[in-house]
This record gives structure tokens, sequence and C-alpha cells, in this order.
């Protein structure tokens, strides 16, 4: 298995979709 394989990992998916949830939720905090 190469590193390569690393960035196809579901856990990259993960922390982007954890950061884009965060992203969201400060917006509506904003928007409030």
């Amino acid at each position: 298995m190469h590193k390569m394989n690393l960035d196809i990992n579901p856990f990259n998916h993960i922390k982007r979709g954890t950061k884009t949830i965060e992203l969201r939720l400060y917006d509506e905090k904003g928007n409030y």
C-alpha cells in the first residue's frame, strides 16, 4: 500500500465534512 492511498481514505472525507459542517454552524450563528 502506498501513501497515496491515505489521500483517498474516508478519513479525509470525514475531516472535510466536519470542516464544512462547522462552517455552516458558524454561518447559521452569524445569521441569527
